[in-house]
């Protein structure tokens, strides 16, 4: 008798324990305050800053906005000059796990993405070697797709997440100030099929923020 009451108080002091916990859990996800900025911190070894607001109306639900400004330069030589500018803006639809909120877990997002680039080149004419030929291209270019990624948050202030995914990419614009003939004579590859705006491209990132 007295281990069926021993048994009796302990299933009791579990479900009492249970409840409290739950409790708790619940009360601290909805302390977490529900703006975040963030910036990615591999972006500047492609010369891109890359800055984002995330507004999580839910538990398991946020919105985010992001924005991708690029300015890289491969070659500087005057004969060879080469370089990528433009930006990205993207906006992404994220569902955290159940059983984790948005306090810390996996999540998965969902994404839409408009990009729009400039590529500059210069080619030296291999039969005078003086002509120096500046070839410009414009692209824009939708994409959708989706990642996978992770989060902690500390001290209700400071995030970290990691993501990895993929997208894919339709072109609705492309021009260039030379013909296609002249850069097929000048063996210049053209920058029209980059995975940015058209194609397939994966999509990573480790991003810290601050909560507010």
């Amino acid at each position: 008798m007295k281990q069926v009451k021993s048994t009796l108080l302990l299933i009791m002091y579990l479900s009492q324990f249970n409840s409290l916990f739950a409790q708790v859990k619940k009360l601290e996800i909805s302390q977490v305050k529900n703006h975040m900025v963030k910036v990615n911190i591999l972006s500047p070894f492609v010369a891109t800053l890359n800055a984002s607001h995330e507004y999580t109306f839910h538990p398991r639900w946020g919105v985010e906005n992001g924005l991708s400004m690029t300015q890289l330069v491969l070659d500087n030589n005057e004969k060879r000059y080469t370089a990528v500018k433009g930006f990205t803006y993207s906006l992404d639809f994220r569902n955290y796990e159940l059983k984790k909120g948005k306090l810390n877990g996996w999540f998965d997002s969902y994404f839409l993405r408009y990009s729009q680039y400039e590529y500059r080149r210069v080619k030296q004419d291999s039969s005078t070697g003086n002509i120096l030929i500046p070839i410009k291209e414009n692209m824009a270019g939708v994409s959708i797709g989706f990642i996978k990624g992770y989060r902690r948050i500390y001290q209700n202030k400071y995030l970290l997440e990691c993501f990895f995914g993929a997208y894919l990419s339709k072109p609705i614009r492309y021009s260039n100030n030379v013909s296609d003939d002249l850069m097929k004579q000048y063996d210049v590859t053209s920058f029209k099929e980059n995975p940015l705006t058209n194609g397939f491209g994966i999509r990573a990132g480790i991003k810290a923020g601050y909560l507010f």
